[in-house]
């Protein structure tokens, strides 16, 4: 969605090319591809915490510069070398610059351990890098490796996805402008409320107080008596409360330990007949009821066709809930599917009767009364399709 532009008049396509309309509009020059100046004192004015409450930007965004509880571990963003903002004086820091940029596996890691100790970051721009780098790769997937990622990507998404953003002329953090987009209201910030109902970062249409949480997906229980939604939930346009407490199923405790666990990824070794079906389904009824995730950001893959049904009859109440065999993710994952990204074009999987007119082209039979010599080679292909 275009975001209109009070600088220019026009429109822009992500935040990132408003700021830097807003920065050739201030300084008269091109916003810098190779490093971002220090900033002046209007910014370090902001970026140190005065006039720190809430109020409406020149973009239509909210200033914010809240850092909430210490257990959501928000960031912030600010310009290299300006002065960091109180509440984040003491949090790690982390400089965004061009070796960075050349090199961000040591970086990721650096800001995945502080995730993970949900410790407070201060990332320090001396590049630009407000949008999504959407780094490609030309070389055929199965060359790649299963390890193969693109840790551009992954930094930016763990600089930007919890941290206020304290660059430009407006503090502001993308999470809670998503949320306002979606209906709720930003809570005011201390002073503008009576003591003791100011915590949460936002209000439902009902009243009820709420934080945000961009962070690593985790469940977190009420903070202050106040309960947290994750991004994913906003990412999905869902604004539902979670639920406080455990799955209510019938589980034996090593089961109810795997559906209830409070982060988003676990490897659960178990041998046959342990109930590792039950626990996937009763795992994707919590998620749906307990934690509020939106069905949309749910799937649950299943080995082949059988596998499926049989999950697919165990969650008849999860409306929404996705359920797929390793190969229709695959294509799901080709074509562009939901939520995977959209691909230009979409490829189908062929039938029998298509296999068998591929196999008679590139392969010569001699004619037998009374055989199909076709089925031995479908036969083979089909070993070494279960084989990959």
């Amino acid at each position: 969605m275009a975001i209109a532009c009070v600088y220019c008049g026009g429109a822009h396509a992500s935040p990132g090319e408003v700021r830097a309309c807003w920065e050739r509009t201030e300084s008269g020059a091109e916003l810098s591809t190779t490093a971002i100046p220090a900033p002046d004192d209007a910014a370090s004015v902001i970026a140190s915490g005065a006039g720190e409450r809430r109020r409406q930007t020149t973009t239509g965004r909210h200033a914010w510069i809240r850092p909430g509880p210490d257990a959501l571990a928000r960031g912030v963003v600010i310009l290299v070398g300006a002065n960091v903002p109180t509440p984040w004086r003491d949090g790690a820091r982390v400089i965004i610059d061009e070796s960075v940029i050349a090199d961000p596996e040591p970086t990721v890691d650096a800001l995945i351990a502080h995730a993970e100790a949900r410790r407070r970051v201060v990332v320090e721009l001396a590049v630009p890098f407000y949008d999504p780098p959407r780094s490609t790769e030309s070389a055929a997937p199965y060359s790649l490796g299963a390890r193969f990622w693109f840790p551009l990507d992954v930094l930016h998404h763990l600089v930007w996805s919890n941290a206020v953003d304290a660059t430009g002329a407006e503090p502001y953090w993308s999470l809670l402008d998503r949320a306002i987009e979606l209906g709720l209201t930003p809570i005011d910030d201390p002073g503008d409320d009576e003591p003791g109902v100011r915590a949460g970062d936002v209000r439902l249409a009902n009243g009820q107080q709420l934080w945000l949480d961009g962070g690593p997906i985790r469940r977190l229980g009420p903070i202050e008596g106040v309960a947290v939604l994750h991004a994913v939930a906003i990412e999905h346009g869902s604004v539902v409360a979670p639920i406080d407490g455990g799955s209510t199923a019938d589980l034996a405790d090593d089961q109810r330990a795997a559906v209830d666990h409070s982060g988003a990824t676990a490897r659960i070794i178990a041998p046959a007949g342990s109930g590792k079906t039950r626990v996937l389904t009763e795992r994707a009824r919590h998620l749906l009821n307990g934690w509020r995730i939106p069905p949309t950001a749910v799937s649950l893959v299943a080995f082949n066709k059988r596998a499926q049904e049989e999950m697919q009859a165990r969650t008849p109440d999860l409306r929404g809930l996705r359920v797929r065999t390793l190969n229709a993710i695959a294509l799901a994952i080709v074509n562009g599917s939901a939520p995977f990204m959209h691909q230009p074009r979409t490829l189908r999987t062929i039938d029998e009767i298509e296999v068998r007119r591929v196999i008679g082209r590139l392969v010569q039979f001699p004619r037998k009364r009374n055989t199909d010599p076709v089925a031995a080679w479908m036969e083979a292909l089909g070993v070494i399709r279960l084989g990959l």
